[in-house]
This record gives C-alpha cells, sequence and structure tokens, in this order.
C-alpha cells in the first residue's frame, strides 16, 4: 500500500509502544518507557522523514514475530510488494553440485523494491527452525539498504544478549545453588533441580560434571526464557546447513554477507 510520513510513523510507534519493543534505526536504540514516547517518536520521525523522496510517496513492507519459521517468511517474500529474492548462480556454483540437486536448494539474496521501505517489527527467533537463515537475511539487507531498512528490536532478540555473561567463563564459576529459578514463573525450575533431572539419565556424572555450558544453556531457553524447543530447533538448522556447505559454520570468508539456501 502507498503510505505517507504521517502513517508509517504511527504505524510503527503504535506498534512499539503496545507491544513494548524497543525500536533499533541506525544502531540507536530508543528506549520503550511511557515517558519517552514524545521523543522516539520525533527521533523516529526525523529518522524517516530525512531518507523520504520529496513527494513523501513510497511503499512500505512490514512484518514481525516471524520467530525462525522459515517457510513462513519464505510465503512473505513470495507475497510482498518490497521484498524479493535475487538468485546468485555464482554462489551456487561453489556449492556441492550433488547436495543442491538433491535437496532443490537455490542459492538467493534478499532484496529492496525502489522507492519502498522494510520494517521488521521484531522477534525473529526461538519458534522455528529457521533462526540462522532469518537473521543472516535480515542483517544483510540492513546492510545493502541501510536507510530503507529498519530492524526493531523485540524481546526474543534483546534477551538473548544475556548469554554474554551468563554463559560467560567467570559466571559458569557460580555456585550451582546460587542460581535460582525465575522470580515471574513459579513453576519453572532453578539450575540445581534442572540438573538433579539431567542426572536422573546420568547416574554416573556429578552435579559439577553436568554444569556446562551447554547444559546452562538448556535450562536457559528452558525455564528462564520461554523457548523449550529452541536447542532442538537450532540443532536441526544446523544439520541442514551442515548437510549444504559441508561444515557449520562454513569456512568461507564471504559467509555473513552471502546469499542464503531456500
Amino acid at each position: 500500500m502507498k503510505s505517507t510520513l504521517h502513517d508509517i510513523v504511527k504505524l510503527i510507534l503504535s506498534f512499539a509502544c503496545v507491544t513494548g519493543k524497543c525500536c533499533a534505526f541506525h544502531s540507536i536504540v530508543l528506549g520503550n518507557q511511557q515517558n519517552n514516547r514524545t521523543q522516539r517518536h520525533r527521533t523516529l520521525q526525523s529518522l524517516i522523514e530525512n531518507n523520504m523522496p520529496d513527494d513523501n510517496n513510497f511503499r512500505i513492507g512490514y512484518v514481525a514475530d516471524v520467530e525462525g519459521h522459515w517457510d513462513y517468511f519464505l510465503e512473505y517474500v513470495h507475497r510482498s510488494n518490497v521484498l524479493y529474492w535475487e538468485e546468485h548462480e555464482g554462489h551456487n556454483n561453489n556449492i556441492s553440485t550433488t547436495t543442491t540437486n538433491n535437496c532443490g536448494i537455490t542459492f538467493q539474496r534478499l532484496k529492496l523494491r525502489p522507492n519502498t521501505h522494510f520494517v521488521y517489527g521484531g522477534d525473529s527467533v526461538d519458534k522455528g527452525p529457521g533462526d540462522i537463515r532469518l537473521c543472516r537475511a535480515l542483517v544483510d539487507l540492513k546492510k545493502q539498504y541501510p536507510d530503507h531498512v529498519h530492524l526493531l528490536v523485540g524481546n526474543r532478540d534483546l534477551n538473548k544478549l544475556r548469554f554474554s555473561s551468563e554463559l560467560s567463563d567467570d559466571d559458569m564459576k557460580r555456585p550451582i545453588e546460587d542460581i535460582k529459578r525465575p522470580f515471574w514463573d513459579s513453576k519453572a525450575k532453578s539450575y540445581k533441580e534442572h540438573l538433579e533431572e539431567v542426572k536422573q539419565t546420568h547416574s554416573d556424572c556429578t552435579l559439577d560434571d553436568l554444569n556446562t555450558k551447554t547444559e546452562r544453556l538448556r535450562w536457559m531457553l528452558k525455564h528462564t526464557l520461554g523457548c523449550p524447543d529452541t536447542f532442538e530447533f537450532r540443532r536441526e538448522e544446523i544439520a541442514y546447513l551442515d548437510k549444504i556447505y559441508g561444515s557449520y559454520p562454513p569456512t568461507c570468508e564471504t559467509h555473513e554477507s552471502s546469499p542464503v539456501p531456500t
């Protein structure tokens, strides 16, 4: 649909305020507190207005909460009049011909049509086996069109910042007993309770033996981040990508900016 600047600002701000998503535009993070709403409106309006055509006549694409559902995102792009895939034959030729033919895989790069903007409304991961491909496609799109692609940060994206601290070498030295269940979920297990449950199938291991970054991550995802299936979804996607590339992450230096397998 065609839209005015006022329409796009109203749409994005209403969505961000209602859902509590944080707006991240051009590396500027806008808080979602009530008293910052006016400032967010002015900053967002300025960011978009500075990149609009003179006649303010443009098309906008918007989608949110894909949460790793890769097939859903492919269908969205197929129906979109803002986004499209561009096939990269040269990249296809660098991958095993047998693998590509057997799996029906092509490598494509997400592109933006002229005189358009695209807004991703946040929550890119956790509920499907497409987290890696979706994030790579969105980040690459932003790099190609930095002034026309706007990525909002949802809670499922933002809460992964915990990994850098809670899976650090220093934090892994914390006593197991000190890592409590999340206060907001009375049914969740503490980390010690989680390890004791795991120990039932690993009777020859102590709790200290089981206290690994892998097991800490499993506990965080299941009991503190509300995504009990994410670990296995990621295992599934890595196995798929490993089959395509021969190993994952692949050794090619251009991987992060390369087309994604679709």
